[in-house]
């Protein structure tokens, strides 16, 4: 692609971060206490239990194929 058919960035991209960071805020401080409401106790500790063994895997996983991918490049 050149230089010319590149596409044109959006005024939007200045203002993604301060934006996503009102976004979280808003989650944080609206969306999930009001939707927590919804679950009990219990239904919460499960969810917080399978979060946790959930984002465990994910950066083990993420490590594991990053050290084959280097193994690889070794060969």
């Amino acid at each position: 692609m050149s230089i010319n058919n590149a596409p044109k960035r959006s005024t939007h991209d200045r203002t993604r971060v301060p934006n996503a960071h009102q976004h979280i805020k808003k989650e944080d401080a609206v969306f999930f206490p009001n939707t927590e409401k919804y679950f009990t106790a219990d239904e919460l500790d499960r969810m917080l239990e399978e979060f946790w063994e959930f984002d465990r895997k994910m950066i083990h996983e993420k490590y594991r194929k990053l050290v084959v991918g280097l193994d690889q490049e070794r060969k």
